[in-house]
C-alpha cells in the first residue's frame, strides 16, 4: 500500500499552481507592456540568468525588462500564447519549469512582412520567498521555428480567402 503525505501533495499543488500564474502573468505583462510590473512582481532580486540561445547571461530584471522593452516596445502588438506546462519542485525554495510557446509579432510598418511567429520552448528556474512568493531566477527559450507573413497576407486576415492564401505565403525556418 501507498501512503501519500496529504498535507505535502496538497502544499505541492499549491506551489505549482502559483508558479503556474506566475508565468502566465510574465508572458501577459510582456504583451500588455507592463514593464514595471515585470520587475516588481516576477524576477527574483539579484542576478538573473538568462539564455535566447546565445548561452547564458548574469544579468539583472532591470537589465532584462529594459532590453524587452528596446526590442519588443517598437512593435504594434505582441502575443504569447503558452501551455503544457511542467512544473518540478525541486525543493523548499528551487522549481524547474517548462513549457511550449509561441510569440507572435505585429508591426505595420515592416517592408518584408508585417507579422513574424516564433515558436519554441522556455525553460525557468524559480525561486521562492515567503516575502515574495514564487520568482524567476532563470530563463532560457530555445527556438524551434519561426514563420513570417507577408504584408499582404497580414492586411487580408478578414477576407474569406486568407487562410488558403496565407498557407501559400508562408515561410517557415525550422531551427535544430
Amino acid at each position: 500500500m501507498v501512503r501519500i503525505d496529504a498535507y505535502a501533495a496538497i502544499a505541492e499543488l499549491l506551489h505549482k499552481s502559483q508558479i503556474e500564474d506566475l508565468l502566465s502573468k510574465q508572458f501577459l505583462y510582456v504583451d500588455g507592456r507592463w514593464w514595471d510590473l515585470l520587475r516588481t512582481e516576477i524576477f527574483a532580486t539579484g542576478l538573473i540568468t538568462m539564455d535566447n540561445g546565445d548561452g547564458p547571461l548574469c544579468t539583472t530584471s532591470d537589465e532584462i525588462v529594459s532590453r524587452w522593452q528596446q526590442t519588443l516596445g517598437s512593435l504594434d502588438a505582441v502575443l504569447h500564447q503558452v501551455g503544457h506546462y511542467v512544473i518540478t519542485i525541486l525543493n523548499n525554495n528551487m522549481a524547474h519549469a517548462v513549457t511550449y510557446g509561441t510569440a507572435t509579432h505585429y508591426k505595420a510598418s515592416a517592408t518584408q512582412g508585417h507579422t513574424r511567429v516564433f515558436a519554441g520552448n522556455y525553460e525557468f528556474n524559480l525561486v521562492f520567498s515567503y516575502e515574495l512568493g514564487w520568482r524567476i531566477k532563470g530563463l532560457k527559450f530555445t527556438l524551434i521555428l519561426s514563420m513570417a507573413v507577408s504584408g499582404a497576407q497580414a492586411r487580408s486576415i478578414n477576407s474569406p480567402s486568407f487562410l488558403l492564401s496565407s498557407l501559400v505565403h508562408l515561410t517557415v525556418t525550422v531551427h535544430l
